[in-house]
């Protein structure tokens, strides 16, 4: 690897669907901090070639597969 960028993805509908789950469960996203409230984490498994991604602050974890 030379540090090349070989794909880019867009992950902007998990973060839709964070708000969304705020907005169920009537908090507000305004009163999120939501210049830091970003995607931040992502850990590759290797057994089912998958990526584990959340965000800073996000109820969730999610499992995803990039192609």
């Amino acid at each position: 690897m030379d540090g090349t960028i070989a794909h880019i993805y867009d992950l902007s509908e998990l973060l839709k669907i964070e708000k969304q789950f705020l907005k169920d469960e009537n908090l507000h996203w305004s009163s999120y901090d939501k210049a830091n409230n970003v995607l931040n984490g992502i850990a590759y498994h290797e057994w089912t070639d998958t990526f584990f991604v959340t965000g800073k602050n996000w109820h969730f974890i999610y499992q995803i597969k990039l192609h």
